[in-house]
């Protein structure tokens, strides 16, 4: 099986890494692959903040200009990334740390002028994806990509992590969070939800902010073949068998 893990809040932290490190090595114990994308939110908008810069966001996604996708592109291809990957190599993990840009893996062309230097995925060429894989490797890809005129764009993580997934074929799409998954109006958790299902939440603004890029992907990956996609954050269970929401396709509902 095939699988590709988002990760981001909390568990990038050095602190708890190794637990990202541990239930890859228990996946790949059972030979399936893993790919993991990365955000690194928590650690921009604490960047910006000591160096006096505002964080605006429209739906969840930051409002990037020149300046800013710089240091975006130092924070999460260079601090966040190889700290990842130092972390797996410390656990006898062998991990390759690359971004969205290497091997022109995406291309991607600017969103909305609003959001600035903020991309929407053109294409995925997942060649460097499969040599890695193919020789053994866990990918850790940071969302900076290629944008179609040159410049550096960055991908919201978990719509990177969604296309990547039914890019690769691959077959679970888990988004690891600092919640247990989608909550109801009361708080309560929802197991299971379709991809209609989720629209509404999100127009019903019942999803909101950080959650609507990781719904809306869920919803892509779904609809796009991807046959398991979950939404919650670790407990008690191996590998990335998580619990929290999964999100299913329109006619996998059960009557």
């Amino acid at each position: 099986m095939r699988i590709v893990v988002k990760i981001t809040g909390k568990f990038i932290e050095g602190e708890n890494l190794p637990l990202l490190v541990k239930r890859t090595r228990d996946e790949l114990d059972r030979k399936n692959e893993i790919i993991v994308v990365h955000g690194g939110g928590k650690e921009i908008t604490k960047e910006f903040s000591l160096r006096g810069i505002k964080s605006k966001f429209i739906e969840g996604l930051r409002v990037t200009d020149k300046e800013d996708i710089q240091l975006i592109e130092m924070i999460l291809s260079g601090k966040v990334n190889k700290r990842i990957v130092s972390n797996f190599l410390s656990k006898g993990v062998p991990a390759v740390g690359v971004s969205g840009k290497d091997g022109g893996m995406v291309v991607a062309i600017r969103k909305n002028p609003e959001l600035g230097y903020v991309g929407d995925i053109v294409s995925i060429n997942v060649k460097l994806i499969d040599l890695l894989l193919k020789n053994g490797f866990v990918p850790i890809i940071s969302p900076i990509s290629y944008g179609i005129h040159g410049e550096t764009l960055n991908i919201n993580a978990d719509t990177f992590a969604s296309y990547v997934s039914v890019a690769t074929n691959s077959q679970r799409l888990v988004f690891i969070t600092d919640v247990m998954g989608i909550l109801r109006k009361d708080g309560a958790i929802i197991k299971s939800i379709t991809t209609k299902e989720a629209k509404k939440l999100i127009d019903e603004e019942v999803v909101a902010n950080g959650m609507i890029p990781k719904v809306k992907g869920g919803i892509y990956a779904a609809g796009n073949g991807v046959k398991e996609v979950i939404i919650g954050t670790f407990g008690d269970e191996a590998g990335f068998n998580i619990e929290g929401t999964i999100i299913r396709r329109e006619d996998d509902e059960e009557s």
